[in-house]
């Protein structure tokens, strides 16, 4: 892959093959992230390129099958409560985020764009709560269809059944290494991906002395609390096991998820 975010996005077509685009019903997708630490290891920008890398992905896997789309340049200003306390997560208000996401995708609704599919690219519970609440105003006030694929595990923790017009919900069918102790963040998978998608930005000499830190589920109480409390609980900045490299597994595990976005979105189309 590049390391331009902005490579294949609108941002490197010119207006008048967007009006072309839009003009044919032509799919939009928004990858959603953030600037977010990722342990001494990773750079602050790993979300962004990981939702940019299965979004583009997902497109080639839709143009095979005779389906077009675009991609709208990735959004990098979400939610960081979890890591707020280390530097370089930036984080903005659900308000911020809330009017800045409708904005943009007005301005897709103006120029004729009517199937947005934001591609959130981080696990914060705020940051997708605010997604889910974008994609239901602009369907119920502003007619527009918005629908984000979400694993059914995070439809379920949000509170909502994955049968909302707004809601894709993939089937959590992929199978993770059992580990002692949990993986969340700048951990085994995400190192591993991004060893493979992006290896320039990854410390991986650094990662393989990285030791496992020892968050259980049980911790999750903790962990969750986010700022300085989530920062006791891990304070090196990564919640996994780093230096359990295997570019295997997270070859497939990306495989997965951008499979199963992909069927659901032909499904939709359909």
């Amino acid at each position: 892959m590049s390391y331009s975010i902005f490579e294949g996005t609108m941002a490197d077509m010119t207006y008048t093959q967007v009006e072309e685009a839009a003009s044919k019903g032509t799919i939009v997708f928004f990858p959603i992230a953030v600037i977010e630490e990722h342990g001494p290891h990773m750079c602050l920008g790993t979300d962004v390129y990981g939702s940019y890398d299965v979004t583009f992905k997902i497109k080639q896997k839709l143009n095979e099958k005779g389906i077009d789309s675009v991609i709208v340049p990735p959004f990098y200003w979400g939610i960081n409560h979890l890591t707020s306390a280390f530097t370089g997560s930036f984080t903005s208000k659900e308000s911020t985020m809330k009017n800045m996401l409708i904005e943009i995708i007005l301005c897709l609704k103006k120029w004729g764009f009517n199937r947005i599919i934001p591609i959130s690219g981080h696990n914060d519970y705020l940051h997708n709560k605010v997604i889910i609440e974008v994609a239901k105003e602009c369907m119920s006030k502003h007619n527009i269809n918005v629908h984000i694929p979400l694993q059914d595990n995070m439809v379920k923790l949000h509170g909502y059944t994955g049968k909302e017009d707004y809601l894709l919900s993939i089937e959590s069918e992929i199978e993770i290494e059992e580990e002692d102790y949990v993986d969340i963040h700048a951990g085994s998978y995400e190192t591993s991906y991004m060893i493979n998608e992006y290896p320039k930005l990854v410390d991986q000499e650094l990662a393989k002395t990285l030791k496992p830190t020892e968050v259980t589920e049980k911790d999750f109480s903790v962990l969750f609390k986010g700022g300085e409390v989530s920062k006791k609980l891990i304070p090196n900045g990564y919640c996994g096991n780093p230096s359990k490299i295997n570019l295997s597994k997270a070859k497939e595990i990306n495989d997965c998820i951008v499979g199963y976005i992909t069927d659901a979105i032909e499904q939709l189309v359909k």
